[in-house]
Parts: structure tokens; C-alpha cells; sequence
């Protein structure tokens, strides 16, 4: 409830000052599909901006009571926008976090969302008597395939999340076949609606069906054992990305896969945490990163 209360804040407090806000996953997920906000495990508050306003609209939170997460030399922080897609701010008073995205794509995401124009396609759902803007239904569940798709469905309550939301909202499947067509995603949706089917029971229609039968099979099968191994550990992983060949099969097109290869280069906040190197040796994060993803690969299977 104090995380409700506070996403309503900030969409106030941002909106009042000219930044159009789009909210996405946390308490208004919640509240949609378990149809309570205290039903859902969410950690922060995710909201979208445009990149433009992102200066404003950090340096108005900062005003009010909010400080960033990670305190990088500038340079790192500019070159973690040019890569990544969210700031984390944090509430000095309760301590919530909120993530500032100025889009929902980013270098190492694998697929460009940009191309669904979801700024054009949203609606509002009404919270504590107040109309949140959110995603269409059909780009929030395509959003949640590919978020989850990322990291290897390492909870499997963002599977309950698919199943209820199919179960829930009145979905257009034809519509998300063709925006994640759109998008190169459409192995990771069919993907998602497969493993959620096979531990869940939900009915999919005819021609989905037919697509992973066709497609999909053999990948699926192995996704769903090293799933299946993962939910019986006691400890599930914590929040990362995950590397699997599973996600260089779904990822169909070529231009996807090259950003998947991409990623392995690409310095992130953990790299710079890790290791600060001065501005005019900012190069050797990028032959550090594989050895540093390596490292912890084999940390966490010991």
C-alpha cells in the first residue's frame, strides 16, 4: 500500500511538471491480474518517460527526497544510458526504489520494443481513484515474455503473472502475434504461452498451437526441463540476466542474435561496481565483461 501511495505521488508530482508517465508491472500489474495490490511480490516502481524528460524528471525526484542508487563518475553514467534503459532512484525516507525508463529496449535487450510505438497504444486503469496511464494489454504481456525470456524465467511467479493475465484480461492473441512478428519476438511469446501450458494447463487457441508445433518443439522441450530442474532448487537464482543457448535459438533473426553476442561485451552497473578503471581506460571493461560473466557462471553453480 505504501508503494500504491507512492506511485501516485510521483505520477502526480511528474505529471504536474510536464513529463507524461507511463506505468507498467508493480502494484498496477497487481492489481489487474490478482486483482489485489498486496498479491504480487514487486520490489520497485517501474515507470516510463520519454528520453527527453529524463534529466527533468530525475532531478525532480531528487528535490524530493529521492538520491540515486549507484553514485558512478560521470562518464559511467552517461555511458550506461547510451547502453542500458532505466535509472534507479531511491526513497531516503522509506526506501522504495523507483526505476526511471526512457524505454523499454536498450543495446542488450535483444528486441527493439521502439518499433510498437507503445506511447501511441496505452490506456488507464483506475487505482485508489486515480486513472494510471499503463501499456495496451497486448504490449504489457508481450513486454513480460521478453522480460522474462531474459532471465530464463528464473520465478516462476512471472509465469503465474502470463497465466493469470491470460486468464484476466481480454487478450487479442492475433494482435500479439503480429506486433511480436513485428518486433522479431514472435519465438519468444510462443515460447512463453508453451511453458506457461505446460505448468499451468491454460488453453491456447488452434493456430498457436499449430505455430510452436511447427517451430518450436524441440527448444521448448528443453526449456521446460531446465526450467523444471531450476523451480525444484530450494534457492531459486537471484534477479539477473541469464546466458543460455535456449535464448540464441529463440532469438530468430540474425540482428537479434548479434545484439545477444553484443551484450557480453558491454559493461553493466555490477561491472563497474566491481572494478573502477579511470575515463581513458574505459576500453579494458570491454575485454573484462566475459571474463567477469564467466566468473560469476561458475561462482554460482559452486
Amino acid at each position: 500500500m505504501l508503494m500504491l501511495a507512492e506511485l501516485i505521488n510521483i505520477v502526480k508530482l511528474l505529471e504536474e511538471n510536464n513529463v507524461e508517465t507511463i506505468s507498467f508491472k508493480g502494484p498496477l500489474l497487481s492489481q489487474m491480474i490478482y486483482g489485489d495490490i498486496t498479491l504480487r511480490q514487486y520490489v520497485d516502481l517501474d515507470i516510463l518517460i520519454k528520453k527527453e524528460n529524463l534529466e527533468l524528471a530525475s532531478n525532480i525526484l531528487l528535490k524530493n527526497n529521492y538520491k540515486e542508487l549507484f553514485q558512478f563518475p560521470e562518464y559511467q553514467k552517461e555511458n550506461l544510458k547510451t547502453i542500458g534503459h532505466d535509472i534507479t532512484l531511491i526513497n531516503k525516507s522509506n526506501g522504495i526504489n523507483v526505476e526511471l525508463h526512457w524505454t523499454l529496449s536498450s543495446s542488450e535487450f535483444f528486441i527493439d520494443l521502439e518499433k510498437l510505438n507503445y506511447y501511441k497504444n496505452t490506456k488507464y486503469f483506475r487505482l485508489k481513484n486515480r486513472d494510471i496511464r499503463t501499456l495496451s494489454n497486448e504490449t504489457h504481456f508481450i513486454y513480460l515474455c521478453i522480460h522474462g525470456n531474459k532471465h530464463l524465467w528464473e520465478r516462476i511467479e512471472w509465469l503465474v503473472d502470463l497465466t493469470l493475465f491470460i486468464k484476466k484480461e481480454n487478450l487479442d492473441f492475433k494482435e500479439i502475434l503480429e506486433l511480436s512478428e513485428k518486433i522479431d519476438a514472435e519465438r519468444v511469446v510462443l515460447s512463453s504461452l508453451a511453458i506457461c501450458k505446460h505448468f499451468f494447463g491454460i488453453n491456447l487457441p488452434l493456430y498457436i498451437e499449430e505455430k510452436i508445433n511447427k517451430d518450436l518443439n524441440s527448444i521448448i522441450r528443453k526449456y521446460i526441463k531446465k526450467l523444471s530442474n531450476d523451480f525444484s532448487k530450494e534457492n531459486q537464482n537471484k534477479h539477473t540476466k541469464q546466458i543460455s543457448y535456449i535464448q540464441w535459438y529463440i532469438l530468430k533473426s540474425f540482428s537479434n542474435r548479434l545484439k545477444y553476442l553484443k551484450a557480453f561485451f558491454l559493461p553493466t552497473e555490477k561491472d563497474y561496481m566491481e572494478l573502477s578503471i579511470k575515463k581513458k581506460f574505459h576500453f579494458i571493461y570491454f575485454f573484462l565483461r566475459p571474463l567477469n560473466i564467466l566468473f560469476r557462471k561458475m561462482k554460482s553453480k559452486s
